[in-house]
Parts: structure tokens; sequence; C-alpha cells
């Protein structure tokens, strides 16, 4: 995906401010929202521990990104690119990561209880309006799997997953 098609680039004090709305969100206290971060560029930013369950991350950038510890749960993350992503430990049960990239994302010890890893493709559009692949432009040098050493895939779904 190129980087002219995400929605913005947050810093982490966007971020957290965001990830405070979705506390209160479900907790469902006043002035509480879902954290709707479809087609953010997250990349590279700090979410250890973070509790974005039920958050909609829809071909949203985590590349690099600390998601260690963080509890995942129903989270939707399809399209999502999360190469070299730190998601050691976080809980990820029944999330949606269909059409995810994995490429080099550290999953060791991770919950993925029911989690949805079967194909799925986003589109983006080029600099001429043409509908492609978001992933498409991936580098061969960039072709490693993920590590899910010890991660628990009970009941996933694995249809068509590379």
């Amino acid at each position: 995906m190129t980087e002219s098609n995400y929605a913005a680039r947050l810093t982490q004090a966007e971020l957290d401010a965001i990830v405070q709305k979705h506390g209160l969100f479900r907790a469902a206290r006043l002035g509480g929202a879902r954290a709707q971060l479809v087609r953010y560029d997250l990349s590279g930013l700090d979410l250890a521990n973070y509790d974005l369950s039920h958050a909609d991350l829809t071909g949203a950038s985590l590349k690099q990104s600390n998601l260690r510890g963080a509890k995942l749960d129903y989270c939707v993350f399809f399209g999502a690119d999360l190469r070299n992503a730190n998601m050691q430990t976080a809980s990820m049960v029944r999330a949606d990561l269909r059409g995810a990239c994995l490429r080099g994302t550290i999953l060791i010890g991770a919950d993925l209880t029911g989690v949805d890893l079967r194909e799925g493709i986003l589109n983006a559009t080029d600099k001429k309006g043409n509908l492609t692949p978001a992933h498409a432009d991936l580098p061969p040098s960039e072709s490693g799997g993920a590590d899910l050493s010890g991660a628990n895939l009970r009941g996933a779904k694995l249809s068509n997953a590379n």
C-alpha cells in the first residue's frame, strides 16, 4: 500500500488519547469512543500492554510497532500491515487477521485462540486511481515468516494462509 493510501500518520500522543477514549468506551463510560483506526499509520509506535479489544484497525500500518502484552481480543486487522511488529504475549482472541501481513512479526507466546488468518485482500489505489492489492509492493527481502513459537492457535482459521 502506498503511503498516500493511509488516512493519517498518528503521533504517540494522539494514539494515547484515542486509547484513553477507547478505555472509556470499553467501560461504558461517558466520553468513550471505539478506536476506529482504519488505514492509519501507526508504524513504530508503542502500544505495549494497551487494551484495544474490539478496535478496528482495518488496513492500518503497524510496522515495527511494539504491541507486546497488548490485549487485542476481537480486533479487526483485516489487511493490516504488521511487518516486524513485536506482538509477543499479546492476547488476540478471535481477532480478524484476514489478509494481514505478518512477515517478521514476533508472536511468541501470543494467545491466538479462534483467530481468523484466512486469505483476504485489501485493495488500495495507485497514482492513476487503479485498484491494486495493498501488500503487492513488498520487496523479496521481507519474505520471512512470523515467529509463532509457543503461540496458542486453538480454533484458528488458517485456510489459504501463507
